[in-house]
């Protein structure tokens, strides 16, 4: 492009040339610069707008966070409760076995006796 520049300003007078010259390069700057200027603006407008994303995913984990929290504490209020509740369980079924153990040992005593009955009636 600046061959062709140039060879274009050779074909212009001697007085126009260094103008012109002057001009393009003035025009050639500020193209430039404006188009820096637009690449600057989208990387800071592409910065903040990463930055609202990162903020939006930063407020999900900690939501995210909170939630399993409120879960975790309820699993653990239930497990307490259900181990309460096992425990009265096992304090209901031991008083259920307990009568049953000694009416079973009452009931062993008793067929010894009959056995001894028995065997004395021979």
């Amino acid at each position: 492009m600046i061959e062709k520049l140039n060879r274009v300003f050779e074909k212009l007078p001697p007085e126009h040339r260094d103008i012109m010259r002057e001009a393009f390069t003035i025009l050639i700057e500020e193209v430039i610069n404006a188009i820096v200027k637009e690449i600057r603006d989208g990387f800071e407008r592409q910065g903040k707008e990463n930055e609202r994303i990162w903020q939006a995913i930063k407020e999900g984990f900690e939501r995210q966070e909170k939630e399993n929290q409120r879960i975790w504490q309820a699993i653990e209020e239930m497990r307490k409760s259900n181990e309460e509740q096992f425990k009265e369980y096992g304090r209901l079924l031991r008083k259920i076995e307990n009568p049953t153990r000694s009416n079973l040992k009452e009931y062993g005593k008793q067929l010894k006796r009959q056995m001894k009955d028995l065997i004395n009636s021979f």
